[in-house]
This record gives C-alpha cells, sequence and structure tokens, in this order.
C-alpha cells in the first residue's frame, strides 16, 4: 500500500508526539507468547527521562493494574500535563461520576492535570448515555483537570461518529500497523485532522507481534503464517528492520499525530525514540493481507 511518498514527512515526523504506554508497569502485558513486565528497578529512570523530554508523554488507563500508583509514587508532580489517561464507563456512569473518576486518577498519578482523558469502552456504551458522560468530560477540562478530552478507537467509523456528535473531543487513538492498514488512508479521518483533532496510531508492533520471527509464532496464527513470512521477505529485501518498518508505517499515516507504544525497558525505550525520530525510510507498503479476526487484539484471549 502507497502511503505518503512526500519525503518532507521526515521534517512532519520532528512534530510528531509519542506515548510511552505503562499497561505493562504492574503487570505482564501483550501476547501470552511475548509478555513482560517493566524492570520496577528502571520505571523511575524512564518516567524522568519522559519528563525531560518535551517530544514524549505518557499512556495510561485506570485498568492497567499498578501503572496509576507507581507513577503517583515515583514521578509525583513531575509529569503534569504529560499524560494522557483512559476511563471505563458503565450504565450508571453520570457527569457527576465522571469529574470523580478523573479526580481520583489524578490524585493517584499525584500531577496537577492530566494532558488527555479518553473514554476507553466507546463501543459497549449506550448511545443515549453518551451525551451526560461527554458533558462531564467537558467539565473536566473546565476545572482545568485536563488539557483534552476524547476517545480510544478499534474501528474509524466508531472515532467519526463520536466525533461527529461531540466536537469538545479532540483527541483520539486507533489502532494501525502494517498488518491492520485499513483506516491508515482513511479521507474521514484526514478531515478530521484537518478540523483541528489529534489522532494517534496505537498497536504499531501489535504487542510485539509484529517483531517475531514467523517460526517462533503460537499456534493461533498457523493459518496466518505466510503473511508473517511476507512480511519478514519484504523487510529483508529493503535491508530494514521490522521494528523500523512497523514505526515508518505508522510515520508514513498522514493523519497521525504521533504513536502510542510499549517498551520492555530502558534500553527499549531508547531505541524506540531514537528509530522514531530518525529519517524515514520507507515509503510504501505493500497491503499485508492477515485477516480482520487475528489482526484484532480483542481476540487473542
Amino acid at each position: 500500500m502507497h502511503i505518503n511518498s512526500d519525503k518532507e514527512n521526515n521534517h512532519k515526523i520532528l512534530n510528531k508526539i509519542t506515548f510511552v504506554g505503562t499497561a505493562n508497569l504492574g503487570s505482564n502485558y501483550g501476547a501470552d507468547f511475548n509478555s513482560k513486565i517493566f524492570p520496577t528497578d528502571q520505571i523511575y529512570t524512564l518516567l524522568n527521562n519522559i519528563a525531560e523530554d518535551p517530544r514524549v508523554y505518557i499512556d495510561t488507563a485506570d485498568t492497567y493494574l499498578n501503572a496509576h500508583e507507581l507513577i503517583g509514587n515515583l514521578a509525583p508532580k513531575i509529569l503534569n500535563n504529560k499524560i494522557s489517561t483512559k476511563i471505563v464507563i458503565n450504565k450508571m456512569s453520570t457527569s457527576k461520576s465522571i469529574i470523580e473518576q478523573v479526580k481520583k486518577s489524578l490524585h493517584t498519578v499525584r500531577q496537577g492535570t492530566f494532558f488527555g482523558v479518553m473514554l476507553h469502552n466507546t463501543d459497549s456504551v449506550e448511545d443515549s448515555k453518551l451525551p451526560e458522560i461527554i458533558d462531564g468530560l467537558g467539565q473536566c477540562i473546565e476545572l482545568g483537570l485536563t488539557s483534552f478530552i476524547g476517545a480510544s478507537c478499534y474501528e474509524p467509523e466508531t472515532l467519526v461518529k463520536i466525533k461527529s456528535k461531540f466536537k469538545k473531543m479532540t483527541h483520539f487513538q486507533i489502532q494501525g500497523n502494517v498488518f491492520n492498514q485499513k483506516s491508515a488512508n482513511s479521507l474521514e479521518l484526514l478531515d478530521l485532522v484537518k478540523d483541528n483533532s489529534h489522532i494517534y496510531v496505537r498497536s504499531i508492533f501489535m504487542q510485539g507481534v509484529l517483531l517475531a520471527k514467523s517460526a517462533e509464532l503460537p499456534k493461533f496464527f498457523d493459518s496466518e503464517v505466510t503473511v508473517f513470512e511476507k512480511f519478514e521477505k519484504f523487510c529483508e529485501f529493503k535491508n530494514i528492520s521490522q521494528y523500523k518498518c512497523c514505526i515508518d508505517f505508522a510515520n508514513s499515516i498522514r493523519w497521525s499525530a504521533g504513536v502510542v507504544a510499549g517498551v520492555n525497558s530502558i534500553a527499549e525505550y531508547k531505541k524506540l525514540i531514537s528509530e522514531i525520530y530518525a529519517p524515514q525510510v520507507i515509503f510504501e507498503f505493500p497491503n499485508f493481507a492477515m485477516s480482520n479476526f487475528h489482526s484484532d487484539t480483542r481476540n487473542w484471549s
């Protein structure tokens, strides 16, 4: 697939934001065969490095086990307006409970304000409940609890639908990687960006699966081995690592304001930042046609 051949994209990369995921700070995260916990003795260094780099922010959620507590205990006050968190809502949620939920999360991470607060489970919320919930998030901005509000989505259609109804939501996350390219050329997402929305691409490594060798994959991906082999051969032909190829794909998406990615160590963090802001090498990508079922991480459990 041809995403964006304009080599001025290398200049645009410098202005993109990188969100470092924290799902593995307090527990295993990722595909079962590849899940890891970030080393406890390196968390302080990680959080301080992020605090000192204006290009890098934190992505977290109130459902990430111990992540909020670790951030609050190890980096109080130094990550002010650098944390984007996601909250889970349910049929009992109200505008008042949303505000209290955000206040509680902010107290736990021990910062003055969030950069962004996003809805984590938009697909499971009744449309009739959303106006009150969004109103609560809007009040969070007015109260100075967060700078931006938005949603983390799986499908571009969901993102477009939510944005069309709630203009105050300006920051979003959506899946995108070389094996899941369906949203990469979305003109609707590009129009939203032109209208002052910010969309960040997540799951760029598909929880580390895209970095594995085809011979090392779990049985779940048996029917997709040929796709992985095609990807390996493409990277070998282009003389590029699978890691860098995944990053170049994410950086080439025209609507992307940045990426969300996890790391397993300080060394990985340094590698991630170095590769993201390095010049883009690949500008055209084949359509690695993995099935929608296998590329959707919700089906992995």
